[in-house]
């Protein structure tokens, strides 16, 4: 990490894309000063410096009321992924954030850490623009998305400052200049201004204020006329109303005539119900008493009761299920004792048929014995021949060789060799019949020894022995079966102990459970859980018959106290029935029609009152209204005297702005100037920049301005450059990194030169990234011997 000088307000430390454009899971590291970026065509450069602006801003289309996306959140959507996310580290006033933002599209997300901490601070930041999503840019930059790109970022072909923030650049400079704070807006107080016109109105908007109270003021004109008529109806309505308070107290008479009787008639009703109240009140006791004696009864609820009612049932099953078991157990083992099976014997009958087998596997073949006999008698003369016949040839050999030798006959000679041979091979085979005959002789002896065995084993013949051990196999054979139905029987048996004692370990648990049951009520007696549970069914009655005559008591006492009822009727005094009392319903009807008429004539009178109230009243409210209407007059008058006021404030304010351009122009366009002649070499030095950020050149030649249409591109480009950069300074943005994408095309090697000795100079004061395709700007800083943090973006 190389060191610089100054303090950068903010750095950008890591550059982390993990799903975006062609990049997954790539990381660039940066240094504080001039970091070289270096990628072949299409390797990806205007990706990641898109990368950098949806970090900031997301993509999301400025100063717009709604969320509206721009082309670049699709253009740079992996195709073959679905996550699309990435994160940045930067410094930041000391500090070091990281932010991690997901750009897919409904889904998006943005998080803002303490890098240090690993504290989630994104609460801290609250959301700009017009979007929900926080977008970083406008805390950590101060500026827009518009801002941002003709300050901060100079990318592909857009040297070229932006024509639509123009304006807005002019007025950050205009404001900086004129009051040293970029912050306070004349545009934002000719808003103010439009904002307090709109708010005042005028006679055809008539949302506002100003229409309001031409209305209201209107409207009381109307009232006031009506008010002078309506003065004049007010003594027809006074002599109504006496005639009806007069019929309304007739009605009153009358009615109170009708409630008299209907009162008498009320105190039978309500000794009817004291009867009948006594009566439900002793029927409650007598059921209270009959549940206070069953309070000792075992309360038993319904899930246990048919809990205990299951297991019994289930623990029955399981003992006729055991018994069952246990009986075809004890039928089997009987079986198994009348089965007569010795297990020694059955040893002893194998061991014996394994050895008289063995005896009977070395009697000799009928067939073998006839063939050694025939090969016997032949072998001997045989024998005989060979033994003479290898004595004459030697001799008759030697006699043919001889006379041969003497008589010079070779071919007799050779034929004299052949009789050796022939000798030779007769020797040889005597010696084989030799061999053979002393093998017969020695099976002559085995089977001589074969029937010693059999003597001594008591048998006469083979055939003797055969038949004792078909005896012995047929022995073998009834053990076998007898072990067979035992083994399967011992199996069966193994089957049911297996199977009693599953079941015991269910009846055990089963048998737990009740246990369990009996421990909740304290009891070990079932039949007092039944009495119990048979108890408390009654006792649910009770309880039920309890609650109806509670709630037909209640009914029918409604509000009244029975102790009230109790006073008023305790001594022995009968009350009769009254005479007329069957008439009730229709004196309870006829009050209730002259009390509907006396509702009608209430009413009519309460209109009546309220015309005569109003009438009254039209005194006060015309008054009212006149004062009123005096009232909206002054605020109309106050209202033409504000609107004035804002246009002459308007008209100040405009030409004042104008006076502030004419102030800070020639500073800026000296800073731009200075630029301008350290990139061209001197060659140009004087730069005209109007307030619509029009740029002209001073030609040191002709001193004439030229427009920068009839310069060369590079020209054009470099005085661009310079603008971009005095621009970011002017506004605030000088504390910024700045991030070029292959501005220098235009550039050649002297000119990249001067300009790239300017970004050395700047990288001290803030940090500079720059995207090429060319290997140029490398070779020039290592022979200008410039430190820089030169990156190779990797396919």
């Amino acid at each position: 990490m190389l060191y610089y000088k100054g303090l950068n307000d903010l750095i950008l430390k890591k550059i982390i894309l993990t799903n975006f454009g062609k990049f997954e899971n790539y990381i660039l590291d940066l240094d504080n000063g001039l970091n070289i970026i270096y990628g072949k065509n299409e390797a990806g450069k205007s990706t990641i410096q898109a990368f950098i602006h949806g970090m900031f801003y997301g993509f999301i289309k400025p100063n717009v009321k709604k969320t509206i996306y721009l082309d670049e959140l699709k253009k740079y959507e992996p195709f073959d992924r679905q996550d699309y996310r990435g994160s940045i580290v930067f410094e930041h006033e000391k500090a070091t954030y990281r932010i991690e933002r997901i750009f897919k599209r409904n889904y998006e997300d943005l998080r803002i850490y303490n890098e240090v901490t690993g504290e989630d601070i994104t609460r801290n930041f609250a959301n700009s623009g017009n979007t929900r999503i926080i977008q970083p840019g406008f805390y950590f930059f101060d500026m827009d998305y518009r801002t941002f790109k003709n300050t901060i970022c100079i990318g592909q072909n857009e040297i070229v400052v932006d024509k639509k923030i123009s304006e807005d650049l002019r007025e950050r400079l205009s404001n900086s200049y004129q009051t040293n704070s970029e912050n306070i807006s004349i545009n934002n107080a000719l808003k103010m201004l439009e904002e307090r016109r709109k708010e005042i109105g005028s006679v055809k908007a008539k949302t506002s204020d100003y229409w309001k109270i031409m209305d209201k003021s209107e409207k009381n004109e109307v009232r006031l006329n009506e008010i002078k008529a309506k003065k004049l109806e007010y003594d027809e309505y006074l002599n109504q109303r006496l005639n009806v308070l007069k019929e309304i107290s007739r009605l009153n008479t009358y009615i109170e005539e009708l409630n008299q009787k209907l009162n008498i008639f009320n105190i039978y009703e309500r000794y009817e119900k004291y009867l009948k109240a006594k009566s439900l009140i002793k029927n409650i006791e007598l059921t209270k008493a009959k549940l206070e004696s069953s309070k000792n009864w075992l309360n038993v609820s319904d899930e246990d009761i048919n809990s205990v009612k299951n297991i019994n049932k289930i623990l029955e099953d399981y003992e006729n299920e055991l018994e069952i078991l246990n009986r075809q157990r004890m039928q089997i083992l009987a079986e198994i004792e009348n089965i007569e099976y010795d297990e020694n014997r059955y040893v002893e009958l194998i061991a014996k048929r394994d050895y008289l087998n063995g005896l009977l596997e070395l009697e000799p073949k009928k067939e073998y014995a006839d063939q050694i006999l025939a090969i016997n008698n032949f072998s001997k003369i045989k024998s005989k021949v060979i033994t003479i016949l290898i004595f004459l040839l030697p001799i008759i050999n030697i006699s043919i060789s001889f006379y041969a030798y003497n008589n010079r006959n070779i071919g007799l000679l050779i034929s004299a060799q052949i009789i050796w041979i022939i000798v030779f091979l007769l020797f040889k085979n005597k010696k084989k019949l030799l061999d053979k005959i002393k093998s017969l002789k020695q099976y002559e002896d085995e089977r001589e020894q074969y029937y010693r065995i059999l003597k001594q084993e008591k048998f006469s013949s083979v055939k003797d022995l055969t038949e004792e051990i078909q005896k012995i196999n047929t022995a073998i054979s009834i053990l076998e079966l007898d072990k067979k139905d035992i083994n399967r029987m011992e199996m069966r048996i193994k089957d049911l102990e297996e199977k009693m004692i599953s079941i015991q370990k269910s009846y055990d648990y089963t048998k737990q459970q009740l246990e369990e049951i009996f421990s909740k009520y304290g009891t070990n007696d079932v039949l007092e859980i039944y009495n119990s549970y048979e108890k408390q069914k009654e006792k649910e009655v009770l309880e039920k018959e309890l609650r109806l005559n509670e709630t037909l008591l209640k009914t029918l006492l409604e509000s009244e106290n029975f102790q009230e009822l109790e006073n008023e009727f305790s001594s022995e005094k009968v009350v009769n029935k009254p005479s007329e009392y069957e008439n009730k319903i229709n004196i309870e009807i006829e009050i209730r029609n002259k009390e509907k008429e006396r509702i009608e004539l209430e009413k009519k009178l309460s209109n009546l009152e309220g015309i005569l109230k109003s009438t009254y009243n039209l005194f006060e409210e015309e008054m009212f209204l006149n004062e009123e209407n005096q009232v909206l007059k002054d605020k109309l008058k106050k209202y033409d005297f504000e609107l004035k006021a804002i246009d002459i404030a308007e008209s100040t304010i405009n030409r004042i702005s104008e006076d502030i351009h004419l102030n800070f122009a020639p500073e800026f366009n000296r800073k731009i100037g200075e630029k301008i002649n350290a990139i061209t070499g001197g060659k140009y030095s004087t730069i005209k920049i109007d307030k619509e950020m029009s740029i002209s050149v001073l030609d040191p030649k002709t001193n004439k301005l030229i427009d920068l249409d009839k310069l060369s591109f590079g020209t054009v480009d470099q005085i661009n450059f310079a603008l971009r950069i005095a621009l970011s300074e002017e506004i605030g943005a000088g504390k910024f990194p700045i991030i070029l994408d292959e501005p220098f095309a235009h550039f050649d090697d002297d000119r990249l030169t001067n300009t790239l000795d300017m970004l050395n100079k700047i990288k001290e004061e803030r940090q500079v990234i720059l995207f090429t395709c060319h290997k140029t700007e490398q070779t020039l800083l290592d022979k200008l011997e410039y430190n820089a943090n030169f990156l190779q973006i990797s396919n």
